[in-house]
Protein backbone atom coordinates (compact mmCIF):
# COMPACT_ATOMS: atom_id res chain seq x y z
CA UNK A 1 0.00 0.00 0.00
CA UNK A 2 2.62 2.35 0.97
CA UNK A 3 4.71 1.56 -2.08
CA UNK A 4 1.02 2.79 -4.37
CA UNK A 5 1.02 5.88 -2.64
CA UNK A 6 4.56 6.83 -3.44
CA UNK A 7 4.54 5.64 -7.05
CA UNK A 8 1.00 7.77 -7.13
CA UNK A 9 2.46 10.74 -5.79
CA UNK A 10 5.59 10.73 -8.10
CA UNK A 11 3.26 9.92 -11.19
CA UNK A 12 1.61 12.99 -10.36
CA UNK A 13 4.73 14.86 -10.00
CA UNK A 14 5.90 13.81 -13.20
CA UNK A 15 2.60 14.67 -14.56
CA UNK A 16 2.75 18.29 -13.53
CA UNK A 17 6.44 19.11 -14.21
CA UNK A 18 6.21 18.01 -18.10
CA UNK A 19 3.20 20.43 -18.31
CA UNK A 20 5.17 23.02 -16.68
CA UNK A 21 7.83 22.75 -19.35
CA UNK A 22 6.19 22.95 -22.12
CA UNK A 23 6.23 21.54 -25.72
CA UNK A 24 9.32 21.05 -28.04
CA UNK A 25 10.42 23.41 -30.27
CA UNK A 26 12.44 20.31 -31.88
CA UNK A 27 8.68 18.17 -32.37
CA UNK A 28 7.28 21.68 -34.16
CA UNK A 29 10.40 21.34 -36.46
CA UNK A 30 9.53 17.94 -37.18
CA UNK A 31 7.40 18.36 -40.63
CA UNK A 32 5.02 20.15 -42.02
CA UNK A 33 1.70 20.90 -40.28
CA UNK A 34 -1.25 20.78 -42.73
CA UNK A 35 -4.34 22.64 -41.37
CA UNK A 36 -7.33 20.26 -41.38
CA UNK A 37 -10.23 22.71 -39.47
CA UNK A 38 -10.28 25.14 -41.96
CA UNK A 39 -13.88 26.51 -43.26
CA UNK A 40 -12.68 27.12 -46.37
CA UNK A 41 -10.96 25.85 -49.70
CA UNK A 42 -8.29 27.52 -48.97
CA UNK A 43 -5.08 25.07 -47.98
CA UNK A 44 -2.68 26.21 -45.05
CA UNK A 45 0.43 24.19 -44.07
CA UNK A 46 2.87 25.38 -41.54
CA UNK A 47 6.85 24.62 -41.06
CA UNK A 48 9.07 25.53 -38.27
CA UNK A 49 13.01 26.13 -38.38
CA UNK A 50 14.65 27.28 -35.15
CA UNK A 51 13.29 31.33 -35.56
CA UNK A 52 11.20 31.38 -38.40
CA UNK A 53 7.74 29.87 -39.16
CA UNK A 54 7.14 29.78 -42.41
CA UNK A 55 3.15 29.66 -43.30
CA UNK A 56 2.25 28.37 -46.76
CA UNK A 57 -1.67 29.34 -47.90
CA UNK A 58 -3.40 28.63 -51.33
CA UNK A 59 -5.90 31.29 -52.68
CA UNK A 60 -7.96 31.37 -55.39
CA UNK A 61 -6.62 34.33 -57.76
CA UNK A 62 -8.16 35.12 -60.82
CA UNK A 63 -9.56 31.59 -61.32
CA UNK A 64 -5.98 29.49 -60.47
CA UNK A 65 -4.65 28.84 -57.15
CA UNK A 66 -1.50 30.70 -55.81
CA UNK A 67 0.37 29.41 -52.77
CA UNK A 68 1.98 32.61 -50.69
CA UNK A 69 4.40 31.91 -47.73
CA UNK A 70 4.74 34.02 -45.33
CA UNK A 71 7.98 33.95 -42.85
CA UNK A 72 7.07 35.16 -39.26
CA UNK A 73 9.72 35.40 -36.19
CA UNK A 74 8.24 33.18 -33.61
CA UNK A 75 9.34 32.13 -29.97
CA UNK A 76 7.95 29.60 -27.55
CA UNK A 77 7.04 30.79 -23.98
CA UNK A 78 5.86 29.28 -20.82
CA UNK A 79 3.68 32.38 -20.12
CA UNK A 80 1.72 34.50 -22.19
CA UNK A 81 3.37 37.31 -22.93
CA UNK A 82 2.73 40.72 -22.96
CA UNK A 83 4.63 42.23 -25.74
CA UNK A 84 7.01 40.38 -28.43
CA UNK A 85 10.49 39.77 -26.86
CA UNK A 86 12.69 39.62 -30.34
CA UNK A 87 15.76 38.61 -28.27
CA UNK A 88 13.80 35.36 -27.42
CA UNK A 89 13.44 34.21 -31.47
CA UNK A 90 15.64 31.27 -31.82
CA UNK A 91 16.24 31.18 -28.06
CA UNK A 92 13.83 29.11 -26.40
CA UNK A 93 13.67 25.34 -26.95
CA UNK A 94 10.53 24.50 -25.23
CA UNK A 95 6.94 26.48 -24.08
CA UNK A 96 3.11 26.52 -23.82
CA UNK A 97 2.90 29.39 -25.84
CA UNK A 98 3.88 29.97 -29.57
CA UNK A 99 4.27 33.43 -29.87
CA UNK A 100 4.66 35.35 -33.42
CA UNK A 101 5.78 38.58 -35.27
CA UNK A 102 3.55 40.34 -37.80
CA UNK A 103 6.30 42.67 -39.27
CA UNK A 104 3.59 44.02 -41.61
CA UNK A 105 1.25 44.97 -39.15
CA UNK A 106 3.50 45.62 -36.57
CA UNK A 107 1.54 43.37 -34.04
CA UNK A 108 2.30 40.13 -31.92
CA UNK A 109 0.11 36.76 -31.91
CA UNK A 110 0.12 34.54 -28.97
CA UNK A 111 -1.32 31.09 -29.34
CA UNK A 112 -1.54 28.28 -26.88
CA UNK A 113 -0.38 24.94 -27.54
CA UNK A 114 -2.78 22.95 -26.47
CA UNK A 115 -1.51 19.39 -27.42
CA UNK A 116 1.52 18.53 -29.58
CA UNK A 117 2.34 15.16 -30.62
CA UNK A 118 4.75 13.82 -33.40
CA UNK A 119 0.99 13.70 -35.64
CA UNK A 120 -1.27 16.56 -34.37
CA UNK A 121 -0.48 20.10 -33.11
CA UNK A 122 -3.81 22.05 -31.52
CA UNK A 123 -3.60 25.69 -30.71
CA UNK A 124 -6.09 28.21 -29.45
CA UNK A 125 -5.56 31.47 -30.88
CA UNK A 126 -5.72 34.10 -27.49
CA UNK A 127 -7.71 36.87 -29.42
CA UNK A 128 -10.60 34.49 -29.81
CA UNK A 129 -10.36 31.23 -28.49
CA UNK A 130 -10.27 29.86 -32.20
CA UNK A 131 -8.81 26.18 -31.98
CA UNK A 132 -6.74 25.04 -34.86
CA UNK A 133 -5.87 21.76 -35.43
CA UNK A 134 -2.79 20.36 -37.88
CA UNK A 135 -1.83 17.01 -38.92
CA UNK A 136 1.73 16.25 -39.51
CA UNK A 137 2.31 15.50 -42.93
CA UNK A 138 6.22 14.67 -42.04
Amino acid sequence: MKKTIIFSVLFAFNCLFSLAQGFSVEKLKQGVWYLTTSHTDEKTYLSFSDSIEHETYSILREGRWQDVTLRTPYYLSNTKPQTFDFSKVGKGDSGKYLVEWNDKMKEFYTFEIVDLTDNYLKIKCSNNDDVRIFRNEH
